[in-house]
């Protein structure tokens, strides 16, 4: 299967850590079944993707900064 990203945004000011993002990819693949193993895997990589960011930064849930939380997370909604 292949993705396309189709939009990329999020913060609020330039030279800021964003305080949220979105990607939205469309997925296309060959047959069904491969459609929905690339579909299952979109979740599991963003879940990685946050752990090794929060595993870099030697942050866990609950921690805060500057009273907003310090964690990077994920949600996957399928639409």
């Amino acid at each position: 299967g292949s993705y396309q990203i189709t939009n990329l945004t999020g913060g609020n000011s330039v030279n800021a850590i964003a305080s949220d993002g979105l990607i939205e990819l469309k997925l296309t693949a060959r047959n069904a079944r491969a459609y929905e193993a690339l579909v299952a895997a979109v979740p599991q990589a963003a879940e990685e993707g946050a752990a090794a960011e929060n595993a870099f930064r030697g942050v866990k849930a609950g921690d805060l900064t500057a009273g907003a939380p310090a964690t990077v997370r994920s949600s996957v909604t399928r639409f």
